[in-house]
């Protein structure tokens, strides 16, 4: 039962959140004559994008201004459009946002989804994931592994929640959590329940932002809490920095005949990477590495997002 359900709500997340995009066209609202400190970015039909600004919409075809002049869009046309601050543009150029802004790697930030906007992620081909904002404030998801086991119901299942808690334009916070079932491929937590609880915050642009947060396992796992420190920060037009760090507090400390020795010291594994993305793709290529005994440069880790 528990098998099955997990396996509808992420393939409901991750397929259904396909709907909206081909039943209407995405940022409607953006379909305006706006003032002339903004852009809007457009995207056509046959896949082509268009930057520029409206200058009637009165009618079909709707007039827009480009750099090289004013054209005509028939509305059938329309799939997508955007709309930022002039001074947003990189030497007249628009630059695409990060496509996958609510992970650095695997972790969170604070950022959610927008409102009827989805994304689904696998994380070494056979982590698969999807997740779909709600009403602009909250984000829902839902996962599961695929490895190739005897018994599927052996795989990982997990579903996730996010609530955020924007302060600014640069401060974001946002509280979470994780729940799952663990199957045998484990004999440490095979068969069990996991989860976490978490609280982050993100500060910066959506260019260049520094996340940390705490989280607390609950389960059959190790309870200790868990520190999260990562950032980000964009290098081109396509690509960014990613880091993304875990740390626990180990007590070594023990006593003999009342002296004590040992002490206490941080462990963890720490991420470092990048990531490539387009308007709806995002790839990260990184190593995973750990303060216990890594080897340089680290497991290789990779995942890829696809926004709807």
């Amino acid at each position: 039962m528990v098998v099955r359900f997990m396996l509808v709500l992420v393939l409901v997340l991750a397929a259904g959140a396909a709907r909206p995009a081909a039943a209407q066209v995405k940022g409607m609202r953006y379909l305006r004559v706006p003032d002339s400190t903004a852009v809007q970015i457009v995207k056509l039909a046959d896949g082509s994008t268009v930057v520029g600004r409206f200058i009637d919409v009165a009618t079909d075809p709707l007039r827009f201004e480009t750099s090289g002049g004013v054209i005509t869009i028939r509305r059938a046309d329309l799939r997508e459009i955007k709309e930022t601050q002039r001074s947003g543009l990189r030497s007249g150029e628009y630059w695409p946002d990060d496509p996958n802004p609510s992970r650095l790697f695997f972790g969170p930030t604070a950022r959610v989804l927008p409102a009827n906007e989805a994304d689904f992620s696998s994380t070494y081909l056979f982590l698969l994931s999807g997740s779909a904002g709600v009403g602009g404030v909250g984000q829902l998801g839902a996962g599961l592994s695929v490895l190739p086991l005897d018994d599927f119901s052996d795989n990982l299942f997990f579903v996730t929640g996010k609530v955020g808690i924007p302060v600014s334009p640069k401060v974001q916070f946002a509280v979470g959590g994780l729940a799952g079932w663990a199957g045998g491929f484990d004999d440490d937590i095979g068969g069990a329940g996991i989860g976490a609880v978490y609280g982050v915050g993100t500060f910066g642009t959506k260019d260049h932002a520094f996340t940390g947060g705490i989280a607390l396992p609950f389960g059959d796992v190790d309870t200790k809490p868990v520190f999260l420190l990562g950032g980000e920060t964009r290098v081109g037009k396509r690509v960014k920095l990613v880091t993304e760090n875990y740390f626990v507090v180990e007590d070594d400390r023990y006593q003999i005949s009342g002296v004590q020795y040992g002490s206490r010291h941080l462990a963890g594994v720490f991420g470092y990477g990048f990531r490539i993305f387009g308007d709806k793709i995002a790839v990260d290529l990184a190593f995973l590495n750990s303060t216990e005994g890594g080897v340089f440069p680290g497991v290789p880790y990779v995942d890829f997002v696809v926004r709807f």
